[in-house]
């Protein structure tokens, strides 16, 4: 599934690995992992499972701070309940 997205993950694991060093101390990787998952239980809501949109949800978990993350998660559960 994650295969035509392999050349575009490369090349923006660099980047991502140098902005990971703005996350939060404040939020673990096990949190945004939770966060991650619970959303991807929601099947009806299918273009979660996009891996592109999986992906860029998941960076933007990592590069939040404070309370944006919880605000994030709170509008895409929103989102999969309507």
């Amino acid at each position: 599934l994650f295969n035509q997205y392999k050349i575009s993950y490369r090349n923006q694991i660099t980047t991502t690995t140098t902005n990971l060093k703005r996350l939060s101390k404040k939020l673990s990787i096990k949190t945004l992992e939770t966060i991650l998952n619970l959303l991807k239980q929601f099947h009806h809501y299918k273009q979660w499972y996009e891996p592109i949109r999986l992906y860029n949800f998941y960076v933007r978990l990592l590069l939040s701070s404070d309370n944006i993350i919880e605000k994030l998660a709170y509008q895409c559960l929103l989102k999969c309940y309507q």
